[in-house]
Parts: structure tokens; C-alpha cells; sequence
């Protein structure tokens, strides 16, 4: 387990499928095998796209980034969105 407490922490991670990065800022994360679990005025930055959230949960394993709390979309074509919660696959793209 490792954890931190660090404000602009990064956590690099490669989805297997399509090779992008997911990278997820936030206040405090930690990571157990291939889950992350970050807290703290989170930022996401996935294939263009900036996700705003207070928590989020990524999955590497099946591939599944879940942001919940005051979640705040900037798509890569400039679309924007808001919600409670968002579920998202890295690997098909798709959004629950």
C-alpha cells in the first residue's frame, strides 16, 4: 500500500487497450495493486479531456475511472457537463 499526502500528486497510468494515459491529480491517493483511490479537490486528464471531481476510484484492471461528488466535464472538443457521479471505461469509452 502506498499512500500520500501531497498537494499535486500525479499517479500515471496506462490503459492496456488504446495506450492513453490516465492522469489523476489530487490532495491525497492511495494505491492498492492496480486501484487508486484519490481524495482532495481531484483533476483528471484522459485522452484530452479535464474531469474535476472531489473523489475518484480507477480500476486498471477492468479499465474503470469512477469520479463522484461536484463532478465538472471539459471534453477535448470543448464540451462541458456536470453530475454527482460519473463512471467511465477507459477501454470502449463508455459513460454511465
Amino acid at each position: 500500500m502506498i499512500s500520500r499526502s501531497l498537494f499535486g500528486i500525479l499517479i500515471l497510468l496506462c490503459s492496456t487497450l488504446y495506450a492513453k494515459k490516465v492522469e489523476i491529480f489530487a490532495s491525497d491517493a492511495v494505491a492498492r495493486g492496480d486501484t487508486i483511490t484519490a481524495t482532495g479537490g481531484v483533476m483528471v486528464h484522459y485522452d484530452g479531456s479535464v474531469i474535476y471531481a472531489k473523489s475518484a476510484l480507477y480500476e486498471k484492471k477492468i479499465q474503470r475511472l469512477t469520479l463522484e461528488g461536484d463532478v465538472n466535464y471539459i471534453g477535448k472538443r470543448g464540451q462541458k457537463g456536470s453530475a454527482k457521479k460519473i463512471i467511465y471505461h477507459t477501454d470502449d469509452k463508455k459513460v454511465e
